[in-house]
């Protein structure tokens, strides 16, 4: 029997505040963050599938308005991913509206396991 299971990633690749490079814990901008949290989590999700391929992997991005060129770069990860991928953009801008969403989709489309993740860490 496998598990089926459900990862949530919430991206937002623009900075919050001017300052936002001074405030990340590595020295550099949300946006490379953005992308190297992404990467991470798709090297994960991938190396999960190799070592326990009888489960099932999805993985679902639930994006708050990303600049265009993290939305190139999210697509071409998705091109090239191995398991299951889908990009959903929110409607209502914002943190909270985000995370709103992230949770309503885990509770419709989860089944054995549901995990949420961030972008920025």
């Amino acid at each position: 029997m496998s598990l089926e299971i459900l990862v949530i990633l919430q991206t937002h690749s623009r900075g919050n505040s001017p300052d936002a490079k001074e405030m990340r814990y590595c020295g550099t901008e949300k946006h490379e963050v953005s992308k190297r949290c992404t990467a991470s989590l798709f090297n994960t999700i991938d190396y999960c599938k190799k070592s326990q391929p009888t489960e099932k992997y999805k993985l679902i991005i639930v994006d708050d308005n990303s600049d265009e060129s993290f939305i190139d770069y999210l697509k071409d990860k998705i091109s090239k991913a191995s398991f299951d991928v889908e990009l959903v953009h929110t409607t209502e801008r914002g943190l909270h509206p985000s995370i709103l969403k992230c949770y309503q989709i885990g509770k419709q489309k989860g089944k054995d396991l549901v995990y949420f993740a961030q972008d920025d860490y």
